[in-house]
């Protein structure tokens, strides 16, 4: 059976190794986000910000 320590230190090597494919993956991951929501035939055209609009925000959440 797993220790509380044993078990906080596995959680902390998940949120780790998300953080380096973040931040390996992220300008790939802000670019296909983008381009979903762009293409998006859901959203309407009078909806839909500018590409810069809608990316700028994003950077900082990943990091």
């Amino acid at each position: 059976m797993a220790t509380n320590h044993n078990k906080n230190q596995d959680e902390h090597r998940g949120s780790s190794q998300i953080a380096s494919i973040l931040h390996h993956y992220k300008q790939a991951l802000i670019q296909r986000w983008a381009r979903l929501v762009l293409d998006d035939p859901g959203v309407p055209e009078a909806d839909r910000p500018s590409e810069p609009e809608l990316i700028d925000p994003i950077p900082s959440l990943l990091d």
